[in-house]
């Protein structure tokens, strides 16, 4: 977890919340990131395979060959989707607090 990240949740919440937030947000995270990420790349690579080897029951076994044009930058636009979606919801988290001070 980046030290920006951790801060900010630590910055958002009140202090006795804390700790409930930071199981929170890793629950969080071991749900939309550490499980889905893995099978969103997997579908990128099955993707962009030009040629895939046969099992002896006809069914996909392994790719021989990757498109290696569009492979690294679609996985490239993948991460900066990824982090910009990111970027979004802390950028909304900040101007939530931001408004959240200045009314007081």
């Amino acid at each position: 977890m980046a030290t920006p990240h951790l801060i900010n949740i630590l910055r958002s919440v009140r202090h006795e919340l804390q700790s409930f937030s930071l199981g929170f947000e890793n629950c969080i995270v071991k749900l939309l990131a550490q499980i889905s990420t893995p099978i969103l790349f997997g579908i990128i690579l099955d993707n962009q395979c030009l040629f895939w080897s046969q099992s002896t029951f006809h069914h996909r076994a392994s790719c021989f060959i990757y498109n290696g044009d569009k492979l690294p930058m679609r996985l490239f636009a993948t991460t900066i989707i990824i982090k910009l979606i990111s970027f979004i919801f802390i950028l909304i988290l900040f101007l939530i607090k931001f408004r959240e001070r200045k009314n007081c």
